[in-house]
């Protein structure tokens, strides 16, 4: 006889301990559902979990009944009894961190290891609240952490929780709605000027020139510029297209759908590639090992010290990201034109992150409104009055 489906019934068991001062020893009980005799019934379990000294206490004794409790219960999601480290470590990490770009995957381990299972200890996943998580992001904020490592913290946690909703662990996701800590005011970062950029380039040597000039003149991200191969380089239409991203040397795909572009050409840097295509290998910047070289060691061995005799303030390759996006903005180029050259996949973050204001442009502006506003104000001389 086939037996009958038996409806689910998640319990969480009772634990004790017994035994003598100094030997004592944790024991679960729980009911089992078998079928014999051509029927259900239930049948009275109790198992030995560990001594007090490998159990320190009834907590801990609880999640050992929950991990047993998981497995005759198959039907189930345990939700009742899966720690959130639990669920971090055995569930979300093999299944979904490789399903994650590897810069992702990188600084979402480094966030969840050094900042989440630390807190969460053995808290139950089922038992975690919304208020908890957002005085862990207020104490991780107050000890000095930047409101982007916050907000990169947050987000990797949020992360696991909406994976837990979506398995049907816990029925929603206490990270959404948090508040993240106030945005401080945005100050500008330093961007080489024109002259400075051609002073940058006279003195820095091959192939950094090639990067340098590949980065100020198209706007591209450094993964990507490193991810180019001669294939993606149209000479003839003057175009090239951006089809992958390299992050420590893993070949990925583009940040967002936006991000693989067809970027065009200046007749400047479209001259200069094709002076390097004639002694070219696969890729555009490429070592002598035939893989893609580390821009992060350019920086160390060309472009720092280049800025450090020119006495130029240090910055990285994302840099020149900015201050392509800062100088097209300056030349009043439409905000849609502006997010397709930097493969954005919204215009506001262009605009809102990527520019910033030129203060001689600033001040450009501001004479030509008081030329224009002020024409018919009669001038003074220093010390009269205006009758």
């Amino acid at each position: 006889m086939v037996p009958v489906v038996l409806r689910n019934c998640i319990q969480r068991g009772h634990v004790y301990k017994t035994g003598k001062r100094g030997r004592q020893v944790w024991y679960g009980r729980y009911r089992e559902s078998v079928f014999e005799n051509a029927q259900w019934r239930r049948v009275l379990r109790n198992v030995r979990l560990g001594s007090t000294i490998e159990l320190l206490t009834q907590n801990d004794a609880l999640m050992a009944l929950a991990r047993i409790l998981q497995r005759v219960q198959p039907g189930s999601r345990s939700e009742a009894f899966y720690s959130a480290r639990e669920f971090v470590e055995r569930e979300w990490m093999p299944r979904m961190l490789p399903t994650l770009k590897s810069s992702t995957q990188s600084s979402y381990c480094t966030n969840l290891n050094r900042y989440v299972l630390p807190w969460l200890g053995e808290t139950r996943l089922k038992d975690l609240r919304k208020g908890e998580i957002q005085a862990r992001l207020s104490a991780l904020s107050e000890s000095g952490l930047s409101r982007q490592t916050v907000k990169n913290i947050w987000s990797a946690l949020s992360s696991v929780l909406r994976i837990a909703v979506d398995w049907g662990y816990i029925k929603e996701n206490p990270a959404h709605g948090v508040r993240l800590p106030a945005r401080p005011p945005k100050a500008a970062v330093f961007l080489p000027g024109p002259e400075q950029v051609a002073q940058i380039l006279q003195q820095l040597p091959e192939p950094s020139y090639t990067l340098l000039l590949l980065l100020v003149g198209t706007g591209l991200r450094v993964g990507e510029a490193i991810g180019l191969r001669w294939e993606d380089i149209d000479l003839n239409r003057k175009n090239l297209t951006v089809r992958r991203d390299i992050w420590h040397g893993q070949v990925n795909s583009p940040k967002y759908a936006a991000s693989e572009r067809v970027i065009p050409l200046g007749p400047l840097l479209a001259e200069h590639l094709q002076g390097r295509l004639s002694s070219a290998g696969s890729w555009i910047f490429e070592g002598d090992s035939g893989k893609p070289l580390d821009p992060r060691n350019l920086a160390k061995r060309h472009l720092y010290p280049v800025l450090d005799r020119l006495g130029i303030s240090r910055f990285s390759w994302h840099r020149l990201r900015k201050l392509h996006s800062t100088y097209l903005g300056d030349l009043s180029v439409s905000p849609r034109i502006m997010q397709a050259q930097l493969g954005h996949a919204d215009a506001a973050l262009t605009l809102n992150v990527y520019t910033q204001i030129i203060p001689e442009s600033q001040r450009r502006a501001i004479e030509n409104l008081e030329a224009l506003l002020f024409r018919n104000v009669p001038k003074t001389e220093p010390g009269t009055a205006v009758q």
